[in-house]
């Protein structure tokens, strides 16, 4: 059973340095199919997927910044749900049957803020994964 194991891992890394021996010094093996092997100028495909690293963080800024347009543009209405839950408490003599139906009305447009929010978030960090997929496989090229 060892020395099955032994040639396996053997058998392994001989193939890895063939794949390796495919791509000159310089180069890095970047794709592969039945019939071939690609390799890439490792400086060049390197410097391309930083490039692609540097604007993935700017397009997490960006969508960051289209999250945070969300609440600045509602802090008006957040507001006025506060402090409609505040008077509604306080004109309902601050018991808790008031305050809970006061507070529960005034809680719907939050929670509208906060499911817009997420949903913005989940929308633009798709497309930016998916762009960013598309920029490193370009680099391949």
């Amino acid at each position: 059973m060892c020395i099955r194991l032994s040639i396996l891992v053997l058998a392994a890394s001989l193939a890895s340095s063939l794949v390796h021996a495919q791509c000159r010094g310089n180069e890095v093996l970047v794709g592969e199919d039945k019939d071939n092997y690609y390799c890439k100028d490792r400086q060049v495909y390197a410097q391309c997927i930083r490039d692609t690293g540097i604007q993935w963080k700017q397009t997490r800024k960006d969508c960051a910044s289209r999250v945070q347009d969300i609440f600045t543009n509602g802090k008006k209405s957040l507001s006025t749900s506060a402090l409609s839950c505040v008077g509604g408490c306080l004109g309902n003599g601050l018991t808790i049957r008031g305050c809970l139906s006061s507070c529960g009305i005034a809680a719907e447009y939050p929670v509208e803020l906060l499911e817009n929010a997420v949903n913005e978030t989940d929308l633009c960090l798709t497309q930016a994964l998916q762009a960013n997929n598309q920029l490193q496989e370009k680099c391949k090229h």
